[in-house]
């Protein structure tokens, strides 16, 4: 198993779950938003990031399906901090946040 995305830029970040290796490997796509500008334009993908990092929610990879840019925040053996439950169900449980 790969444990980082090819292509993506890295970003590990501490704090990761440990697994429960005795479910079944899952892939969670979910997205992240914020409130639009005043000009309607989308926020800055790094404020975005920082802002997941510093409050210690960040998912496996953060990608901008506009620009093709992604961010790995941990590898896959690790589980990630981006859902409300359930973040260590899994023998691989990774989290793609689309922004």
């Amino acid at each position: 198993m790969t444990e980082w995305m090819p292509g993506a830029v890295r970003r590990p970040q501490p704090g990761g779950v440990t697994l429960d290796t005795s479910l079944p490997p899952r892939y969670v796509w979910h997205i992240t938003w914020d409130q639009l500008r005043a000009d309607g334009t989308q926020p800055d993908f790094r404020a975005v990031a920082d802002y997941l990092i510093r409050m210690q929610y960040c998912p496996h990879i953060m990608w901008n399906p506009f620009t093709g840019y992604m961010e790995q925040y941990y590898p896959a053996s690790v589980g990630g901090r981006a859902l409300k439950y359930n973040n260590q169900d899994g023998a691989v449980c990774v989290q793609v946040e689309v922004f």
